[in-house]
């Protein structure tokens, strides 16, 4: 059940997969756009991959939500990843985001976007300014995370890195406000900088 989509699509719409067998799926470099639940609750989808010069700027929430993704590369343009927009992929162990971010692309990581998931580590981009609460949530073999030297982020939320693997961190000084419990239950983070 491999699913490559046309060229031309600006748009996937609300639950337009939902709870559907698709393994696979190509998203072409036209979709600017993927809205809630648009792949959510697909058990069997665990490849998803985004043609060359892709345009898309979000990623909805729930819109991964509940399905069996191993990896993803986030687009460049990307400015929003959505509440629980790969909420509980168990089987999601690598996240990566596109090198040619544009220094405007401002990126927000929603709430629980990646909350307990597989990822064993993941490189911040400069150009993300939020992390939302319980983001990281429960990812408990999360064992590193970077941040770019230049940096823009500026809040860490409630919860947002909470039961982890984190054995060290630098802040990037730009934060100006760390969240409630943003690292609580992280009991081998032993260097904080």
């Amino acid at each position: 059940n491999d699913t490559e989509l046309g060229e031309g699509w600006e748009e996937i719409g609300s639950a337009a997969f939902l709870s559907t067998a698709i393994t696979s799926i190509h998203i072409p470099a036209s979709v600017t756009s993927i809205l809630t639940f648009a792949f959510s609750h697909n058990s069997n989808l665990a490849f998803v991959t985004f043609a060359a010069g892709s345009l898309l700027e979000t990623i909805g929430d729930n819109a991964f939500r509940n399905t069996s993704i191993v990896s993803i590369e986030i687009p460049a343009k990307v400015i929003y990843i959505g509440t629980f927009a790969f909420f509980y992929c168990q089987d999601l162990a690598s996240v990566t985001f596109a090198t040619g971010r544009e220094e405007d692309a401002l990126l927000s990581i929603k709430s629980s976007a990646f909350y307990n998931t597989a990822i064993t580590s993941i490189a911040i981009p400069a150009t993300v300014i939020s992390i939302w609460p319980q983001a990281f949530n429960q990812c408990s073999v999360l064992a590193s995370v970077t941040f770019a030297a230049d940096s823009v982020l500026g809040s860490i939320g409630d919860n947002a890195f909470q039961s982890t693997a984190i054995t060290s961190i630098i802040i990037p000084t730009s934060v100006t406000s760390i969240g409630h419990y943003a690292f609580s239950g992280a009991s081998i983070l032993a260097t904080v900088m």
